[in-house]
This record gives C-alpha cells, structure tokens and sequence, in this order.
C-alpha cells in the first residue's frame, strides 16, 4: 500500500511540475497549420499517466479532470484545472506563453524551464498532447496524455 501510495504522490507531483518546467530553451520555428487548430478554448477532457521503469510498465492508469485550458492567437494561454491521479487531486493554474516547434507546444510561465509536449493528435476540436518526464534519482520515467476538446 506504501509503494502505490508513493507512485500516486510521485505521479501527482510529476505532472503539476512538467506542466510548465522541463528542458532549457531552444530555437523555436512555428508551424502555422498546428498553431491554428490550438487556438481556443478548450476542456482537458481526460488524460492517463504511464510510469516506466528499466523500460518495463510499472504503472498505467486513468487521470480524472476538470477545468480548461486557453491559448490565443497572440501566443499567451492560461490553464486552469484539476487532475485526480489515484486519489491524489493537483491544481494547475497560470499564465504562459506557448509557440509551436515542429510537432511540439512550448510552454513557458516565464522561468528558466519550459515544458514541450507533443501533439498526438491535432484536430480542430480535439487536441491530444503528451509530456515525457525522466525522473533519474528513481530511475523513472513517466508519460502524460491529456485529452482537449475545445469549448
């Protein structure tokens, strides 16, 4: 019971982070065509949490949502929502600015770190991006998709 407790912990912590810290910057060059289907309002519908280990699934499991998320055509969002990973309830809250790199989203709240998360699936109204984190102190790594479907 300690060990699922510490994964929902660790889980929980790991995605309120990732949402807007990760790698340092890069150059970034914008894709026009995904930067317009990501315009708007949208609901983070759902999402599911992956925790890998020596490359071997030790945790897969549903995110329950509630809230929103915006991003409007002068590259500023706002996220506003929670998340329920096994129990354990995270508030993700604040202003960013984003860009579009590639297949990525970059978001940055204005710190030294931003996040990139991939876009899966890039439809007018329906978004679906993923976000690796390594966590090298346990040897983990864990993978976020959250589901978007605009207001």
């Amino acid at each position: 019971m300690k060990t699922f407790r510490l994964f929902s912990t660790l889980l929980c912590l790991v995605l309120t982070a990732s949402l807007f810290t990760s790698c340092q910057k890069d150059k970034v060059t914008p894709n026009e065509e995904a930067q317009d289907n990501i315009v708007g309002n949208w609901t983070v519908a759902d999402g599911t949490a992956t925790v890998y280990s020596e490359g071997y699934i030790v945790y897969e499991g549903e995110i329950k949502t509630s809230g929103d998320m915006s991003f409007k055509n002068d590259n500023t969002g706002r996220a506003n929502f929670t998340m329920d990973v096994i129990g354990e309830v995270e508030e993700v809250k604040g202003d960013f600015t984003w860009v579009i790199d590639g297949f990525e989203i970059v978001m940055d709240q204005g710190t030294e770190d931003e996040s990139r998360w991939a876009i899966i699936d890039d439809e007018d109204n329906q978004q679906s991006l993923q976000f690796t984190y390594e966590d090298d102190e346990n040897e983990l790594e864990v993978e976020f998709l959250l589901h978007l479907v605009r207001k």
